[in-house]
C-alpha cells in the first residue's frame, strides 16, 4: 500500500482490453504491456488508486515529471517485471535505457550558450577593431583541504594503517611499497600529533601535498575527501558502458555525480544512501571502499 504522497509502480500484461491509458486516453489491448502508477486514493486513505499507462505514453509521462520526483531508473524497481516473458522484458529494458540516454544528452546540452548573431551594422562590418592580446595566466589547482577529523591517539601501527587506507580511498598516491608507505605516513603522523590526539584531515592534506592526488584536473568534487569514491564509480560506469550495459552504466555515473556534489565527507554507506541516486547496492560498495580502499567489483573489472 502506498503512503501519502508516495508513488509506487507495477508492470504486467493487460488482463483484459478494458483498461484505458491515462496518457493517450486510448484502451490498452489485452496482453499488451502496461505500467501502473500507484498512489493513495484522495477519497479513501485506506485504499490505493492505480493509473495505467501503455509503454510509450509511460515514458512520455516520466519525461514530464519534476526533477525531484522519483523516476524508474532500473527494471528492479518495477514489481512484476520478472514475471514478464523474455521478449517483453527485453523490449521494455531497451526503451528504459534509451529514455535515460536521452535524459543525459539533454542535461549535457542545456548549459551550452548560443553563438551571438553577427552584427548587421555596415560600419562594424568594414571597420575592424584591433585585437587586444589577452594575458593568459596559468591557473593553479588549489591544494584540497580535507575535513577535520580529530581522533584519539592509539598506537603508531594502528594509526598508520588507518591513514593509509583513507589515503588510498582519497586517491592519494602513497608509495606502493608497504614498508616505505608506513614510514612516510608515520613521519607525518608524528609531526602532526597534538598530545593524545591527531587531526587526520591535516595529515591527509599533507600527504596530498607531498604525493599529489591521482588525476586532480579530471573532475570537480565539492568535498575532496570524496574524490576516491567518485572516481571508483566512474571507473565502474565506464566498464558497464564498454560492456554495453547502458542501464548499469547510467546508474553508476549518477551515483558518482551525487557523491561529487556532496559538500561533506561521506563516512558510511547508510548516510550516503540519503543522497539522490545512491541505492542500497552502492551504499554497500561505499562501505567496502571506505574500509579497504577498493571494491570487489573494481578488482574484478581490473583483472578482466
Amino acid at each position: 500500500m502506498a503512503s501519502k504522497g508516495e508513488i509506487k509502480w507495477t508492470i504486467e500484461r493487460a488482463k483484459t482490453g478494458r483498461s484505458k491509458c491515462k496518457g493517450s486516453k486510448e484502451l490498452i489491448p489485452k496482453d499488451d504491456v502496461r505500467v501502473g502508477k500507484i498512489t493513495k486514493s484522495p477519497f479513501d486513505e485506506e485504499k490505493d488508486m492505480i493509473s495505467w499507462y501503455a509503454v510509450d505514453p509511460f515514458f512520455e509521462m516520466m519525461g514530464r515529471m519534476r526533477k525531484t520526483s522519483k523516476k524508474i531508473e532500473d527494471t528492479s524497481e518495477l514489481p512484476g517485471f520478472d514475471d514478464l516473458d523474455e521478449e517483453a522484458q527485453t523490449s521494455f529494458a531497451q526503451k528504459l535505457a534509451h529514455f535515460w540516454e536521452r535524459q543525459l544528452t539533454v542535461t549535457k546540452t542545456k548549459g551550452k550558450k548560443r553563438p551571438k548573431p553577427e552584427s548587421l551594422d555596415d560600419n562594424e562590418a568594414t571597420e575592424e577593431k584591433p585585437k587586444q592580446k589577452s594575458k593568459k595566466t596559468a591557473k593553479k589547482n588549489p591544494l584540497p583541504t580535507y575535513p577535520s577529523e580529530v581522533e584519539a591517539w592509539t598506537t603508531p601501527r594502528e594509526m598508520v594503517a588507518s591513514v593509509i587506507i583513507r589515503a588510498k580511498a582519497a586517491r592519494i598516491k602513497v608509495p606502493e611499497d608497504d614498508g616505505k608507505a608506513r614510514m612516510e605516513v608515520g613521519a607525518i603522523l608524528m609531526s602532526k600529533k597534538d598530545g593524545d590526539s591527531v587531526d587526520i584531515g591535516v595529515v591527509l592534506t599533507e600527504l596530498h601535498k607531498k604525493y599529489k592526488g591521482k588525476d586532480d584536473k579530471k573532475m570537480e568534487v565539492a568535498c575532496e575527501a570524496n574524490r576516491g569514491l567518485v572516481e571508483a564509480f566512474i571507473e565502474i560506469a565506464d566498464y558497464e558502458f564498454k560492456m554495453k550495459d547502458t542501464m548499469r552504466g547510467i546508474s553508476a555515473r549518477k551515483t558518482a555525480a551525487a557523491i561529487a556534489n556532496a559538500t561533506t565527507a561521506i563516512t558510511d554507506g547508510k548516510s550516503a544512501m540519503k543522497l539522490e541516486n545512491v541505492g542500497k547496492t552502492s551504499g554497500g560498495r561505499i562501505d567496502e571502499f571506505l574500509e579497504t580502499g577498493t571494491m570487489e567489483k573494481l578488482e574484478r573489472i581490473r583483472e578482466s
